[in-house]
């Protein structure tokens, strides 16, 4: 039922355990649209998928802006991001589920918000010996970011500043509320990082000190780009500080193909990329 004709894409797909979850576009009403999720019990041979998350809220604008990653975190509750939609003073309304940060429970599938003013974060990954999230963000022109959330900040409802704040050029939306760049002083939550000048299009970030046993908090960041400029079409290996407060090193390892996801598998100590230029 998944595969009709219509506006259908999946977004994210996770694994826990016996089970796999994917998150996907889910016509809520005719030509309305929002991000949710379905699970089964992970088989190589078949895979009956039923509802797992969805929400009654919907857009008919959802061409992009989705959001949609799962990010494990225990084996009681996972991370899940919805992106604006493109109804982008949404993710401002705290009545509204677009633009936030969800933590969901695996068991009875109830959720809590735990950040909201975000764009469409696609990236997104826990690192549990630092007990930190870190996320990736499609920003505009010129405010990609990086964003992170510490465990023990969950309950302070971060506001990652979207669309009022941003260091990207947000001129084609008109709100009401004023825009501003900085963050901070103006009582939002600023990115860990953010990529200046052209958008880079960051997908997938991926926790790698098992490939380098010398430093720690090794990052690499996949990046994609409809057309090829600095920074995008690559792999960013990222270090941060030991508060995560700040970059400390920055290398960039050209691929020249569009990366969709990467994974570490530590074992082997390799990465494996999803390129989609080519076939």
């Amino acid at each position: 039922k998944i595969y009709k004709k219509g506006k259908i894409s999946f977004r994210g797909i996770m694994i826990n355990n016996d089970k796999i979850y994917l998150s996907y576009y889910k016509e809520i009403k005719k030509n309305c649209f929002n991000i949710s999720i379905v699970g089964g019990s992970l088989d190589l041979e078949l895979i009956k998928f039923e509802s797992f998350f969805t929400y009654d809220e919907c857009s008919k604008n959802m061409s992009n802006h989705t959001g949609g990653k799962m990010i494990t975190m225990n084996d009681e509750s996972f991370l899940f991001t919805i992106g604006d939609a493109q109804q982008f003073i949404d993710a401002q309304n705290d009545d509204s589920l677009f633009g936030k940060l969800l933590q969901i429970n695996y068991s009875d599938k109830s959720y809590k918000i735990i950040a909201k003013g975000m764009r469409d974060t696609q990236g997104g990954i826990y690192n549990k010996k630092d007990k930190v999230v870190l996320m990736t963000e499609h920003g505009p022109t010129g405010g990609d970011e990086i964003n992170s959330l510490k465990l023990d900040q969950f309950e302070d409802y971060a506001n990652f500043g979207w669309p009022i704040a941003s260091y990207g050029e947000i001129d084609y939306i008109i709100i009401k509320e004023k825009k501003f760049s900085n963050h901070k002083e103006n009582g939002f939550k600023e990115p860990l990082h953010w990529f200046r000048g052209n958008s880079v299009a960051p997908s997938q970030i991926i926790y790698v000190d098992s490939l380098d046993t010398n430093t720690e908090r090794n990052y690499f960041m996949s990046a994609m780009g409809n057309v090829p400029a600095p920074g995008r079409r690559s792999i960013h290996h990222l270090r941060f500080d030991a508060s995560y407060n700040k970059l400390e090193y920055s290398d960039i390892i050209p691929i020249g193909e569009r990366i969709r996801d990467i994974i570490n598998i530590k074992n082997e100590k390799k990465v494996v990329m999803i390129l989609e230029n080519s076939p």
